[in-house]
């Protein structure tokens, strides 16, 4: 009989056994806890954290305090409720509110909502799409202090890479919250929005973050139309991380002989996708702005509605410049409307002053952003409308000059007085302008 070959037995592998639920979800907490950990080691994290949540309960505070001690509610007889949830919300419902939550609620209808660009009204719609039980005024704040958040931790981050060390955020932020139009950040506008978009596109072509440069920059251009601020310094932080402008200088040095020149200068590889993603990078914010002209364009048959729509007149920077001086020099003295145009031309002047006494010493992406600022609302004087100002809601529009914090949190780093006088100042006015609001008085 013959006998069987004998074999070894082929191992067979243990069969995976499925990782339980809880296993699983459990090490996906621990790596978001450990990642949570990892962000918050992050000293201009924290900080703007810190400053971000004590600043929203400060506004917090004052609202109560300061609707309390509106004519309306002070003259009550005793005995009267006191103040309710609706009615403590409703005090930030105030001019320009009340237009991005119409369109947020309906859409676009006359030209005249189309001075209000569109990313901020989007995202209240989404937000009353998800939480429809939820008050939209309630949706628009947190919206717009979420920006604000966002806005905090980018100009935190700038400070402490610009500087070199983990305080320089700190002083940026007080900088910036003190500043006396702050308190939009807070309030249902689409600043909070749109600094964030700004402050990240800055942040990340500092950084070399192109992707994300694009991404906040087309942001940017449809949130506000000083979006386009963004293109120059943008241009710069490009051309100065791939050597555009050391070669211009080059050429510039060899002007004489520059075709022997060029005949030296070797084309790098992958050239093409260089020049593609500058482009891209130079062209974000107009992206933005031009994908809204396009659908102003089919909603009105007017792709500059957002111009037309603010009745801005026709005259150039220098008529504009005169018509302020003339509107200052015959406003009675210590009167209401000299004050008010104090309130805008002030900033305005300032950020100028600014941008030129500072452009050899910080980034020069920074002053060009500046600079895109001051002409923006230097070239777009209301000289034929019935505002009490030529430059109505400049002081506001100031706030986009985001590298102006930077350096005056670099000076009052240094002087102490400076900082005092800056940070209580302005907090002063600030508080002043919110009762000046919560009593029905014209801010925008």
């Amino acid at each position: 009989m013959a006998e069987i070959e004998q074999t070894a037995p082929v191992p067979v592998p243990p069969r995976a056994r499925p990782v339980p639920v809880v296993a699983w979800l459990a090490g996906g907490g621990a790596a978001l806890w450990r990642g949570l950990v990892r962000l918050w080691r992050i000293p201009a994290l924290r900080t703007a954290l810190g400053m971000w949540g004590a600043t929203r309960a400060l506004f917090i505070f004052l609202t109560w305090f300061g609707v309390l001690f509106t004519p309306v509610h002070s003259n009550l007889p005793n005995g009267h409720p006191s103040l309710t949830q609706s009615a403590f919300i409703n005090h930030w419902w105030f001019w320009d509110t009340g237009w991005y939550i119409l369109i947020a609620q309906g859409g676009y209808h006359y030209p005249s909502e189309g001075a209000y660009f569109p990313l901020y009204p989007l995202l209240i719609h989404l937000g009353i799409s998800l939480l429809p039980a939820v008050d939209a005024l309630v949706i628009a704040l947190v919206i717009s202090n979420i920006g604000a958040l966002l806005t905090f931790i980018a100009v935190a981050l700038l400070a402490n890479f610009d500087a070199g060390d983990r305080t320089a955020a700190r002083y940026a932020l007080r900088a910036l919250t003190a500043y006396p139009f702050a308190l939009y950040l807070f309030a249902a506008y689409s600043e909070g929005v749109f600094l964030a978009c700004a402050a990240w596109a800055l942040l990340a072509a500092r950084r070399g973050w192109w992707w994300l440069a694009i991404l906040a920059g087309v942001l940017a251009g449809l949130a506000r139309p000083f979006g386009l601020a963004l293109v120059l310094p943008l241009l710069w932080e490009f051309g100065r991380q791939h050597g555009w402008w050391a070669h211009l200088r080059q050429l510039w040095a060899h002007r004489r002989t520059w075709r022997a020149w060029l005949a030296t200068v070797a084309i790098p590889d992958g050239w093409w996708r260089t020049a593609l993603t500058g482009t891209l990078v130079i062209y974000a914010a107009p992206i933005g702005t031009a994908l809204y002209a396009l659908y102003c364009w089919n909603i009105f048959g007017d792709p500059l509605v957002f111009i037309h729509a603010n009745e801005h007149g026709s005259a150039g920077v220098l008529a504009g410049v005169a018509l302020a001086a003339q509107q200052i020099h015959s406003a009675a003295p210590w009167s209401y409307p000299l004050v008010r145009m104090l309130v805008d031309v002030v900033p305005l002047a300032a950020l100028a002053v600014l941008t030129l006494a500072t452009v050899r010493r910080v980034p020069f992406a920074y002053s060009l952003l500046m600079l895109g600022v001051c002409a923006i609302c230097l070239g777009t004087p209301y000289v034929d409308a019935i505002f009490p100002d030529v430059y109505v809601s400049a002081g506001r529009y100031v706030l986009a000059a985001l590298p102006m914090f930077l350096i005056v949190g670099q000076w009052t780093r240094k002087w102490a007085w400076l900082e005092t006088l800056v940070i209580n100042g302005g907090w002063a006015i600030q508080v002043i302008f919110l009762i000046f609001l919560f009593n029905g008085g014209w801010l925008v």
